[in-house]
């Protein structure tokens, strides 16, 4: 729970500076705890967000990280 709340700080920060490369990175790193502790559908929504920053960003192996986390919640 303290590693989630530092991760959305990280996240808070990140939005705040415009840093899309480490808020996608902090998104990725939320929803990996959240799928660490069982919390399914804010995992999704983590990865979501992290894809459509990986969009917005142009960046394709962001992309595909982000896919291949979605597909891993869908198994």
């Amino acid at each position: 729970a303290i590693a989630l709340g530092h991760a959305r700080r990280a996240l808070s920060i990140a939005e705040e500076m415009g840093e899309a490369k480490d808020e996608h990175r902090a998104w990725l790193a939320i929803g990996a705890m959240e799928e660490r502790a069982g919390l399914h559908a804010e995992h999704v929504q983590s990865v979501l967000r992290a894809l459509e920053l990986a969009q917005a960003m142009g960046s394709a192996p962001a992309m595909a990280e982000d896919l291949r986390q979605l597909s891993r919640a869908y198994l």
